[in-house]
């Protein structure tokens, strides 16, 4: 089981009578051995009546947890909880035993998920809250200082402390003003170059993308010859080509001597492969550890008869350990579409595919995640011959720009999906594939759906800026096209630490800044009563005229041009590479330098 994120405590696999199968999560002060009384309090909120006082005095059904969704708020042990019930069907049952009694299949299960009211109520709650307070009250309390002296008359005069008092105010004023304008500027640089990166991510996906599909169909294509020659009546001559030439032929009649007559003759395998039988009647197949293996894209290739059986022999790349049989793929899409003359056309580097289909599926051996690939055994039948037709070339491949991909930096997630039912086909995280649909987890305006169903971007068109949640966290999606009209490239990217970076800016520029006006304020004083300030002028040829207010004017514009200076090179340091950086940056204290004594 996964380990609770985003709040909750513990997570909990439920039988539909209520009892406890499995729990995760770091909540040891709780525990469960079945969720009765969870279900007698979803029981008496379900039955309740807000307007009546009389009880019904009626049986009530027994107490059974939902055949919906559904949350419920109680008490749990030491603290107020909110429970979520989300209720699951199992494509396979489970058998629960019990050695009392005999055994029943499990065919629901339900994932109950413990949330504390308090993590409850800081999901509400951002990190922007207290530094806009504190900038509220400070300017508040600026606009409150000069419109107090603003209406006082004219003949009346203001004492040193309230005058002392609109200084430290005005100065106060000024460095949230600036702590708001530089963190805002940093994040804002900060953003677009998230953007950025998500938007590069996405054409390196993109551009990777189209290689693999224009590099399976291409290695396809080139089986083309040694099935039509195969199934024209010349199998001796078809060995001889490419690629088959290159593989070592199984012969199952000879490999599986001792078992019934396999429905298949021969195979191909790479030659590094070592094939032998595995008792009773199977395969057992692997890699030689003394060969170098090249990695390929392709699995496996094989050809379907119009009736959508794979009669024909296969070539294997990649390990198979079932015995050798002939398949029924008749209700496969991608044999379907092929068929019928209902496949895409793709444009691929230069290259153009006819009637060629990709579906995404689960394997018929062992029901893990794959992808099939299909086109015509002709490119261009013959219009007098009929022999060739319905035969469909297909192939399992995989595609590493997107199944294999390396994990992505800053928390980006990819996927690509189905424009038509939203369907996630493939995910950064393979375990979500099948799983989701984006149109049920994207945008919160539902225009992320929309533009996904529009068919929009397509070709190397990028749509950025689509505000939105995926699984709770907000950020932004980008949709672009892909190589395959039919599918759509989604990226996100997460935006929910926005709010804690510009807080720390400002809190680092505003809190910095009002410190050392309080600091230089307070030296200022204690050197006025230690020392004769006239005298140090008069040797330091300081003008009488220049006092502590127009110091404190002088320092504040020194200090905000060195904040300036920082905000900007830390807008240059997300935005520019580290070589160019190191050259900008002695230029940039020149400048400050230059600024400051002028």
């Amino acid at each position: 089981m996964p380990e609770p994120e985003r709040g909750f405590s513990q997570l909990l696999f439920v039988t539909e009578d209520s009892q406890v199968l499995a729990s995760t999560g770091g909540e040891t002060t709780i525990s469960f051995v079945n969720l009765t009384s969870v279900t007698e309090a979803l029981s008496k909120q379900q039955f309740s009546d807000f307007f009546s006082e009389v009880t019904d005095s009626s049986e009530r059904p027994e107490p059974r947890l939902p055949s919906y969704s559904v949350h419920l708020d109680m008490k749990l042990s030491y603290g107020d909880y909110r429970l979520f019930i989300y209720p699951m069907r199992l494509a396979a049952g489970l058998v629960a035993v019990d050695y009392a009694a005999d055994d029943k299949a499990v065919s629901q299960l339900y994932l109950v998920g413990l949330l504390p009211r308090q993590q409850l109520a800081e999901q509400g709650s951002g990190y922007w809250n207290i530094p806009l307070l504190f900038a509220t009250l400070v300017s508040l309390t600026f606009v409150w200082s000069v419109l107090r002296m603003y209406l006082q008359p004219k003949n009346q005069s203001v004492n040193r402390l309230y005058s002392s008092f609109c200084y430290l105010v005005a100065y106060g004023f000024f460095a949230v003003l600036l702590a708001l304008i530089f963190s805002y500027l940093t994040v804002t640089v900060w953003q677009q170059s998230r953007q950025q990166q998500a938007q590069d991510y996405v054409e390196q996906l993109r551009a990777s993308l189209t290689t693999d599909i224009n590099a399976v169909f291409t290695g396809l294509q080139a089986y083309r010859e040694y099935y039509q020659q195969h199934w024209q009546g010349s199998p001796a001559y078809a060995e001889l080509l490419q690629p088959v030439r290159d593989l070592q032929k199984v012969n199952y009649p000879q490999l599986l001597a001792d078992c019934p007559p396999a429905e298949l003759v021969f195979d191909f395998y790479p030659p590094a492969m070592h094939v032998t039988a595995d008792p009773p009647c199977s395969l057992r197949t692997f890699y030689r550890r003394d060969k170098v293996v090249t990695p390929s894209r392709l699995l496996s290739v094989t050809v379907l008869d119009a009736a959508g059986r794979s009669s024909l022999p296969s070539a294997y790349y990649l390990e198979n350990n079932a015995a050798p049989k002939i398949y029924d793929l008749s209700h496969r899409d991608y044999f379907k579409r092929v068929r019928n003359g209902n496949g895409w056309q793709l444009n691929l580097a230069g290259r153009r595919f006819d009637n060629v289909y990709i579906q995404r599926l689960l394997n018929i051996n062992n029901g893990t995640r794959g992808t099939t690939i299909s086109m015509p055994l002709m490119a261009e039948p013959d219009a007098g011959s009929s022999a060739d037709a319905g035969f469909v070339l297909v192939a399992d491949v995989v595609l590493p720009a997107v199944s294999l991909a390396a994990p992505s930096a800053n928390g980006l997630q990819f996927m690509i999906v189905e424009r038509r039912s939203g369907k996630v086909l493939y995910h950064n995280d393979n375990s979500r594939t099948f799983v989701e649909n984006i149109f049920y987890i994207g945008s919160e305006n539902n225009l992320l759906s929309q533009t996904i169903k529009s068919g929009e971007p397509t070709g190397n068109d990028v749509r950025a800026g689509l505000a939105g949640f995926y699984h709770g966290q907000p950020g932004n999606f980008i949709l672009a096209g892909t190589p395959v009209d039919d599918w759509a490239l989604v990226l996100f990217y997460p935006q929910d630490h926005v709010d804690a970076i510009m807080s720390n800016q400002f809190l680092i520029f505003s809190v910095s800044m009002i410190v050392f006006f309080l600091l230089l304020i307070a030296g200022l004083q204690l050197l006025r009563r230690l020392i004769n300030s006239k005298q140090v002028k008069n040797r330091l040829a300081i003008p009488l005229g220049f006092d502590s207010r127009r110091l404190l004017l002088l320092v504040s514009l020194v200090w905000g041009l060195v904040y300036g200076f920082f905000a900007l090179h830390t807008a240059l340091q997300l935005t520019l590479p580290s070589a160019q950086l190191q050259q900008v940056s002695p230029w940039l204290r020149v400048g400050l330098l230059l600024l400051i004594v002028g």
